[in-house]
C-alpha cells in the first residue's frame, strides 16, 4: 500500500479489504509494524475481531507524516477460520507492505503591490511637499523592503530593512522640493519579493 508524497501535517487515506468465505467465521488481528508506525492509524483497534461468514471487512488506513522523510512498514493480519459448527479452524497469516513519504509544505512567496504613480500635485515652485506611498505585501510569505532609491533628489523616510507580514501594509514617506515646471522621476523599491524591483513614477509641477 503506497501513500506517495504527503505534506507534513496532512493525511492520505487508503483502504484494503478482508473477505470471509461462507461456512466459517474469521477471528483476526491486525498489527502494524515499521519505522514510526504511529504515523499510521486505522478505523478499528489492532485487536482481535470476529467477522461473520460471507462478509467483507473494509479497513480504512490513514497516513499522517509528522516530519519530512520516508516511512515504511508492514500490515500483519493473523487469522483463524472457525467452522460454523464451532470446530477448530486453520491458522494463517498475511502481510502487506506500506510506504509513504512526508514532504515539507511548499514555501509561499512575497509580492509587493503599490500604486504606479505618486503625484505631488501643483504647488508654488520651491515648496517642500511630503507625500506617502503605501506598499502592501499581497503574497503568502514575509516581505522585506531592503532599499528605497529616487533619482529626483527627494528625501525618503523609511527605516529599512523593513519587514511586512503577508497581508500587511507600510508607508514610505517622500519629501520633495518641487522645482519650477514639471518634475518627473522615479523611485525604485528593492525587496525580497518575487517582483524584487518595483518602479514608481514621481510627478509634480512647480509654478
Amino acid at each position: 500500500m503506497a501513500f506517495g508524497l504527503v505534506q507534513v501535517g496532512t493525511t492520505a487515506r487508503r483502504t484494503f479489504t478482508i473477505v470471509v468465505p461462507s461456512g466459517c467465521r474469521l477471528e483476526w488481528t491486525l498489527v502494524i509494524t515499521g519505522n514510526s508506525a504511529d504515523v499510521i492509524s486505522i478505523d478499528r483497534p489492532a485487536t482481535s475481531t470476529i467477522s461473520p461468514p460471507n462478509s467483507v471487512e473494509t479497513i480504512n488506513v490513514v497516513f499522517t507524516p509528522r516530519s519530512a522523510g520516508s516511512y515504511s512498514g508492514t500490515f500483519v493480519v493473523q487469522a483463524a477460520f472457525v467452522a460454523s459448527d464451532g470446530g477448530g479452524g486453520n491458522l494463517l497469516s498475511g502481510t502487506a507492505p506500506w510506504s509513504g513519504e512526508g514532504t515539507q509544505a511548499a514555501f509561499g512567496r512575497a509580492v509587493l503591490s503599490t500604486d504606479p504613480v505618486l503625484d505631488f500635485g501643483t504647488v508654488a515652485a520651491g515648496t517642500s511637499v511630503t507625500k506617502q506611498l503605501a506598499v502592501r505585501n499581497t503574497g503568502s510569505a514575509p516581505l522585506t523592503v531592503d532599499r528605497v532609491q529616487t533619482n529626483t533628489g527627494c528625501g525618503v523616510r523609511l527605516p529599512y530593512p523593513r519587514d511586512l507580514a503577508p497581508g500587511s501594509s507600510e508607508f514610505i514617506t517622500y519629501i520633495c522640493t518641487i522645482p519650477l515646471g514639471m518634475m518627473t522621476g522615479t523611485t525604485i523599491i528593492t525587496s525580497n519579493a518575487s517582483n524584487s524591483l518595483v518602479t514608481v513614477q514621481l510627478t509634480g509641477r512647480g509654478q
